[in-house]
């Protein structure tokens, strides 16, 4: 048992030893880890700091004491009325009458929502709705408890009946448009999280393919071959392209499956999938939208590959390719909780460009978008995204074309050689 333990404290020791283990599995995660919890913890306090919408349009056809009781108190709340809102509530005639005879009289809110922004966050509009419903029913509450003696817990929580007329991106809908959004909000949350899980499969496989070429000493036989260099850094990205391409095509096919289908038991669930697949059908589905999606799928995982290879130049085996490519997964995923986790949202207009320049970033604004019919911003995406992965293509093609993917090895070594060597004199 002692050699035992012996063989597993050395096998501990070689390997704590080595900067390439302990950098991105201890280093970099100690201090990228907090600072991601912040930005989620920062970007749900803004977002929740944001105003709702306080101008509303309200029809009063009782003017009954009760319906006067509920307007008072969204007065007192900071809501005014105006016409040209896009939230209206229409109290019904004998609305008072209802509420006294405990038959649970019905509200009417009309709503029209014409952007869905990004992440969880609730959007100004839905905080409103939120709130009016709270008022109404706590008012409610108090007039059946206080004039009625009401004292059955499922009536006072549910005095009146709210009914909803939503319009979201022009699809009308009968359904609380809270809903409506979460779901739309969850399934292109779905898809961006399926899209980073690709990204770094994509650059594992990249990050290791010149480094195995080295580490079996296969890269300079390859160098002698009577080819221009630039034809094998080519056929390793055509291959691994070619990867990214069936994982695009198996991402869209599943999230378009995923996305247009019905599969909660519940009837008033699937009601409301079914409400929420009809607006992403419409919107996010249709085929000229798809096909933006789709191209935006692909030129991510394209410029994760031409990332991916960069590190290849200076790695002298796997391992030491697989903890330089390490710090590349950080740059996929600090936008996604930026994005889905309700900061881009409170983000000024100068934080969002200064944001944008990651390119990930635009991958998963673009479903968003796209949803909201904003192309102009979609194409101007699309084109950044192309360039920036042309431009690294160039670059590591100048790179492999020079000595420096052969000898940027070997010089690190001579420099830690030459550096022992000062300090041992």
């Amino acid at each position: 048992m002692s050699k035992f333990r012996v063989l597993v404290w050395k096998e501990l020791i070689t390997i704590l030893r080595d900067p390439r283990i302990i950098i991105p599995l201890i280093v970099v995660p100690a201090v990228l880890y907090p600072a991601l919890m912040g930005i989620i913890t920062y970007g749900m306090k803004k977002s929740m700091k944001k105003p709702p919408v306080l101008n509303i349009c309200i029809v009063n056809l009782d003017r009954g004491d009760y319906s006067r009781k509920i307007l008072d108190k969204l007065r007192l709340y900071g809501f005014t009325n105006s016409s040209l809102s896009t939230i209206k509530i229409i109290i019904p005639e004998n609305f008072s009458e209802k509420l006294k005879q405990g038959l649970k009289p019905k509200i009417i809110v009309h709503i029209r929502i014409s952007k869905i922004e990004p992440g969880l966050s609730a959007s100004p509009e839905i905080k409103s709705v939120m709130a009016l419903n709270n008022i109404i029913e706590s008012v409610c509450s108090e007039i059946l408890a206080n004039e009625f003696g009401v004292r059955n817990i499922s009536v006072l929580k549910k005095p009146v009946t709210i009914k909803y007329n939503t319009t979201i991106l022009g699809f009308k809908t009968n359904i609380n448009p809270s809903i409506i959004i979460s779901g739309i909000v969850n399934q292109v949350m779905t898809l961006s999280l399926i899209v980073f899980v690709i990204a770094v499969y994509v650059a594992q496989i990249s990050v290791t393919s010149f480094a195995q070429e080295k580490e079996s000493k296969t890269l300079e036989t390859l160098l002698t071959i009577p080819v221009p260099r630039y034809y094998i850094l080519l056929s390793k990205a055509i291959a691994i392209i070619i990867v990214a391409v069936i994982a695009t095509l198996t991402t869209t096919i599943t999230f378009y499956k995923f996305a247009s289908t019905s599969m909660y038991m519940s009837e008033e669930v699937s009601v409301q999938l079914k409400q929420i697949s009809e607006i992403v059908n419409s919107k996010l589905l249709a085929k000229a939208n798809i096909t933006l999606i789709s191209l935006n799928i692909l030129l991510t995982l394209i410029f994760i590959i031409a990332l991916s290879l960069l590190p290849a130049v200076f790695a002298k085996d796997v391992r030491s390719a697989q903890s330089l490519a390490g710090p590349l997964i950080f740059l996929v995923l600090f936008p996604f909780f930026i994005v889905n986790y309700g900061l881009w949202s409170t983000l000024s207009t100068t934080g969002k460009i200064g944001l944008a320049i990651i390119p990930f970033t635009i991958t998963y604004i673009i479903p968003y978008w796209v949803l909201n019919g904003e192309y102009m911003y979609t194409a101007l995406g699309l084109i950044y995204l192309t360039a920036i992965t042309i431009g690294t293509f160039t670059l590591i093609s100048k790179l492999f074309s020079s000595e420096r993917m052969l000898t940027a090895p070997a010089r690190r070594r001579m420099r830690l050689k030459w550096r022992r060597i000062r300090l041992s004199v």
